[in-house]
């Protein structure tokens, strides 16, 4: 905790001297445009010179947004601790919970309010081990985003979303709701994020909102800006080493099953839910 306390104070004088250099050159082009746009205002004739020089300073702006994000350089050690102690705590925080684990496996028959349910039990529960004082505020939520990504979202504050058709798959859920958290890190525990909060403060002022995702060129853009980079190698991370595939066998030496009757009824590839009262004690899962 020490260490990454003092990597998150940590403030870079070169860093803040290149970052505000390049905003007085932004800031100049703005100017510049100003006066370019009050021309085409005023006047009717062929402006094409105006207009091509703006266009030309829209190229500027964006090189100097390129400027800004090479400040920030992705760390590859400090995402592999970053991602390692996500990766654990989501499935710690699942396992050693009777209702997220029985939530997790029956989610497949589950409707959304039950889900957006247990994403919001399961966004509490992670940000206080977190460290989040105010977990109870923290809430999740299944709704369209207006954005054109149309997958998920975090508001910055103390929600997360994601839209419907992301949410009928437990894998996908899990994915996105892990890109999502990852934002809360950055926004209320940059500590324990893999960028200093120098880092996050200017990732957060140059955002590239989400663009609609038939744009490749610029959603691979939003896609690997500081702010979007980690997130979306964190969702890889789980993927490649087979988060899902390791919850169920986590689940299964938990030897946590909900009664309710008798019968046995099977839950999908890795569980079936044994039943016999309506009394929680431990029992080996069956397959």
């Amino acid at each position: 905790m020490k260490t990454d306390i003092i990597k998150t104070l940590k403030f870079n004088i070169d860093v803040e001297r290149r970052y505000q250099a390049i905003l007085t050159k932004r800031q100049k082009i703005s100017d510049k445009n100003k006066e370019l746009k009050e021309l085409l205002e005023q006047y009717a004739d062929d402006l094409s010179p105006v207009q091509n020089e703006l266009l030309e300073n829209s190229t500027k702006l964006e090189q100097l947004t390129d400027d800004i994000w090479a400040l920030i350089p992705f760390d590859e050690i400090a995402f592999e601790k970053y991602a390692n102690q996500m990766y654990q705590n989501i499935m710690t925080t699942i396992v050693n919970d009777i209702t997220l684990s029985n939530n997790t496996i029956n989610f497949a028959n589950m409707d959304n309010k039950q889900r957006a349910d247990f994403g919001t039990r399961l966004f509490q529960k992670l940000a206080q081990r977190y460290g989040e004082k105010n977990h109870t505020k923290l809430k999740f939520e299944i709704k369209d985003i207006e954005s054109g990504q149309k997958s998920g979202g975090y508001d910055w504050k103390n929600t997360i979303c994601i839209a419907p058709h992301e949410a009928t798959d437990f894998t996908n859920f899990i994915l996105i709701f892990s890109h999502e958290f990852s934002h809360y890190v950055y926004i209320k525990q940059p500590q324990k994020s893999p960028l200093t909060a120098q880092q996050i403060n200017i990732a957060k002022k140059h955002y590239y909102s989400p663009p609609s995702i038939s744009n490749k060129k610029a959603f691979e853009r939003y896609k690997n800006q500081p702010f979007e980079l980690p997130s979306y190698k964190l969702m890889d991370y789980f993927t490649e080493h087979n988060f899902i595939e390791k919850l169920a066998i986590a689940l299964k030496q938990s030897k946590i099953i909900l009664y309710t009757n008798k019968k046995k009824r099977p839950l999908g590839r890795f569980f079936y839910l044994t039943t016999s009262g309506s009394f929680l004690r431990p029992r080996l899962c069956v397959f």
